[in-house]
């Protein structure tokens, strides 16, 4: 029977909540304002707490969002000084390799310069380079790729540069032949990653080195730029020869160069 009684309890209890449900719903908003604040005043230390406990989370999380923000920074300027070391450390070996072998160059300064873009095909043969006015470049400065001249400074910007490459059609260089014992020639650009030396005396032997020779101010002494891969008599003179150049290395390869700039020339 005390079951019972609890049950039909119950049942009253909802329908009594559900009546002031409903009450509250359709009275008045003056009304409803006034128990509502009443709610709050009763309950008001409750709420201002657990306000006071949120807003300290939130400033706790933005100062731990902020704090990881400016260590991830940091982390980054040093990760980018660290790789700029390290590219500058790689450059000055490569300098010292060269100054090491080419003692010609002891008078010079040398800038290494990275390759932007380059054109190896048709008759403009040319690279830019990312080294400029700013870094003493200046007009028809040699510039060496793998110890080799592969071209000469032609146009100069602030920033950056402009390589005409011995193989361009514009180019003309007065190159040795080494082992062929003759005065130095004119060797021209025929495009496309070849060069010629016209109307030649004497018969070089095949990939025989071929040497810029030293010009006052610019090279101090001759240096390697290629190696014959073609000989062949030239067709309106059986006495002499018409020569084909092949750049000492691989153009299309090389990520840097290097800028002979001497001090009469800045």
């Amino acid at each position: 029977m005390a079951r019972k009684r609890r049950e039909i309890s119950n049942r009253m209890l909802l329908v009594w909540l559900t009546l002031a449900g409903c009450i509250l719903l359709l009275a008045p908003q003056k009304i409803t304002g006034k128990f509502q604040g009443a709610f709050t005043h009763a309950f008001r230390f409750p709420l201002r707490l657990g306000r006071s406990v949120t807003l300290s989370a939130r400033i706790k999380n933005t100062s731990d969002y902020d704090s990881q923000r400016t260590i991830q920074q940091y982390e980054n300027h040093i990760a980018n000084l660290a790789a700029e070391l390290e590219q500058k450390n790689r450059q000055l070996e490569a300098l010292a390799k060269i100054r090491y072998r080419q003692h010609g160059l002891e008078g010079a300064a040398l800038v290494v310069a990275d390759v932007i873009t380059a054109n190896l095909s048709g008759p403009r043969n040319e690279l830019l380079i990312n080294r400029g006015q700013n870094d003493g470049l200046r007009l028809d400065q040699f510039v060496l790729g793998e110890n080799s001249i592969i071209g000469t400074i032609s146009y100069v910007w602030a920033k950056q540069a402009r390589v005409k490459l011995i193989t361009d059609s514009s180019s003309r260089l007065a190159v040795i032949p080494i082992k062929s014992g003759q005065k130095p020639v004119w060797m021209f650009g025929a495009g496309d990653g070849q060069a010629v030396i016209r109307w030649a005396k004497a018969e070089p032997g095949l990939w025989e080195k071929v040497l810029v020779q030293a010009y006052p101010g610019r090279l101090d002494c001759p240096m390697i730029t290629g190696r014959v891969s073609e000989c062949k008599r030239n067709d309106k003179n059986a006495l002499l020869w018409d020569i084909t150049v092949r750049p000492d290395c691989d153009v299309a390869m090389l990520g840097s160069v290097t800028v002979i700039v001497t001090d009469t020339s800045r």
